[in-house]
């Protein structure tokens, strides 16, 4: 799988037998292997707690994979393809709260104060802030929407259930993105 040390001389040739190129010595194919593996393992433990980089350190290792290999096996526009995903999927995730309050009948405050007290809850008390702070600024919200205080809750606890369906669904995203990138290794 690693690439071989060739006495030859050196060309950036790529074929099924070794991925990456034919001038990178073993040591540097297993040091390139080793960071690619722990960005995107890392990553993928990422997109399922609160707080840590999932989706940017998965590309962040297929992006080492493909400059480490000139582009050869990743191309510029297919990296350009999973950054527009890898976008798409922090989106998602920040707003999730937001469409779970929303779906619960919480008005344009209930939804914003989902958005700001994840985030602000992420950044004060770390990973169970974003959920904690999900709830708090749906129920504040809802509250001054003037929702009943027997429907509040319902619609901060539908934020934090968004919330969670953020994180599934940008699990999925990561694991998509790992997939297609041991797929076109494979190719």
């Amino acid at each position: 799988m690693f690439a071989h040390v060739s006495a030859g001389p050196a060309t950036a040739k790529l074929s099924r037998d070794n991925v990456l190129p034919t001038h990178t010595s073993g040591m540097s194919a297993i040091l390139v292997w080793t960071l690619v593996t722990v960005l995107l393992t890392a990553g993928l433990i990422g997109t399922m707690v609160p707080g840590l980089p999932g989706i940017g350190l998965i590309l962040a290792g297929i992006t080492v994979y493909a400059m480490t290999t000139k582009f050869t096996t990743i191309t510029m526009a297919t990296l350009a393809v999973m950054a527009v995903v890898a976008a798409a999927a922090l989106l998602m995730h920040y707003y999730a709260s937001a469409l779970g309050a929303r779906a619960a009948g919480g008005g344009r405050l209930a939804t914003t104060g989902a958005v700001i007290g994840a985030l602000g809850g992420l950044l004060m008390i770390g990973p169970l802030g974003l959920l904690a702070g999900s709830f708090v600024g749906a129920l504040a919200g809802a509250v001054l929407d003037g929702r009943r205080l027997t429907a509040a809750p319902r619609i901060a606890l539908a934020a934090v259930v968004g919330a969670v369906g953020g994180l599934l669904v940008q699990f999925v995203i990561g694991a998509g993105l790992i997939l297609a990138f041991v797929l076109a290794l494979l190719a």
